[in-house]
């Protein structure tokens, strides 16, 4: 049912486009289709459960009171936030779906499909010189991204509320109103579930608008700085309260935070040394642990093999394309929306590094990864004419 609604969009959405991504946009839906599949028998049959059985049965719940009439249709739609935001749209998702753990497995996984979908069609908007294909490829078809954002919790909402969020900013760098509303949905969407991030990317968001050049070398006009700011603003006002909620009360601050958080992550069968960085000269190393890690010597399971494979080919990309990440990290001073994604992954690794397992890294960095490798799709200089490729 979800291939039948979402692939005749998708060809209406691509039929005025000549790079021919429609094709590719089917495929990675059919492949996370098949991702939530296999995340599911992973996780039930070798695993046995893991915090979506939670949100299932919290959702089926709520899916039987409705259906015998102690709730209305209005209390379906989630109201919560954090863990019990999921529970509750869960239990939307268990109405429609007729109470299927695999139903909602699939649910979730398209939510994420949409929102990478969203992070290739921002990039295509705003970014200059961008190696379409090639970009999209890496974003639709990681292990990681294909597995870890393909099953029912945050991971999968935290993918398709980021999307929305990079469409949203590359619509106001590119001086669109429209890209207000897109940033609306997609702060709110992150902020009931993980109201840091959404914090660190009005952060980003405002820092791209520093600077005296648009994409495509177009000034910045008075106008488009002002509505950007005013879209921040508006962030900050829909999210405030919702971090005043969530975030946990302590008299030390960040600090606090962070340490609890080393607390409560540090257990399990994936335990590591906390690398959150007190200096400068430690940044690169929490760097490499929150995006690359684990590597092949620090592999215990299956799971963990397909990451270090996957981290170990990304470093040899890296090695390989260092002539785009340097014209992208030079694009930075006239591209707001590859200033964006600097600062938001720069931040997001320094907010994960203070995790001391490595299981919740892995799973946590798909909702980095399309940003992060925006920079191995870059063009070189001399293609950086304005303009979508």
């Amino acid at each position: 049912v979800l291939c039948t609604i979402t692939i005749p969009f998708i060809r209406r959405m691509e039929s005025t486009r000549t790079d021919g991504l429609a094709d590719l946009f089917t495929v990675a839906l059919v492949a996370k289709m098949v991702g939530a599949y296999v995340r599911y028998l992973v996780m039930y049959h070798v695993y046995s459960g893991n915090d979506s059985a939670q949100y299932h049965v919290a959702g089926v719940r709520i899916a039987d009171e409705y259906l015998r009439g102690e709730r209305s249709a209005l209390s379906l739609f989630p109201t919560a936030t954090n863990t019990r935001f999921v529970e509750q749209l869960n239990g939307l998702v268990a109405v429609l779906s007729g109470r299927s753990l695999l139903a909602s497995f699939m649910v979730f996984s398209w939510f994420s499909f949409i929102g990478l979908v969203c992070f290739v069609t921002a990039a295509r908007r705003a970014v200059p010189g961008l190696m379409v294909r090639r970009y999209a490829v890496l974003t639709l078809f990681l292990p990681s991204v294909l597995f870890w954002s393909s099953s029912l919790g945050k991971d999968a909402w935290m993918v398709f509320g980021m999307g929305l969020f990079a469409v949203g900013a590359a619509r106001l760098y590119t001086g669109s109103i429209s890209g207000v509303v897109f940033l609306l949905v997609g702060a709110y969407a992150t902020a009931v579930v993980r109201p840091h991030l959404t914090a660190i990317a009005l952060a980003a968001l405002a820092v791209g608008f520093v600077g005296r050049r648009m994409a495509g070398r177009r000034s910045v006009s008075a106008a488009t700085v002002m509505l950007g700011l005013l879209g921040v603003a508006l962030m900050a006002a829909v999210t405030a309260p919702i971090l005043d909620e969530v975030l946990p009360r302590s008299s030390e601050g960040l600090t606090g935070i962070l340490t609890a958080t080393e607390g409560r992550t540090s257990i399990g069968g994936s335990e590591i040394e906390i690398s959150a960085p007190n200096s400068p000269l430690e940044y690169p190393a929490a760097f490499f642990t929150v995006l690359f890690r684990p590597v092949l010597l620090e592999v215990r399971s299956a799971t963990q093999f397909v990451s270090a494979v996957e981290g170990t080919i990304l470093i040899g990309l890296i090695a390989l394309w260092r002539r785009n990440i340097g014209d992208a990290v030079r694009a930075t001073a006239r591209v707001p929306y590859l200033r964006f994604a600097g600062i938001y992954t720069l931040a997001f690794a320094f907010a994960w590094s203070s995790i001391g397992n490595l299981g919740i890294i892995v799973r946590q960095r798909v909702q980095v990864l399309p940003l992060l490798l925006l920079f191995l799709c870059v063009a070189n200089a001399p293609q950086l004419r304005g303009g979508e490729r």
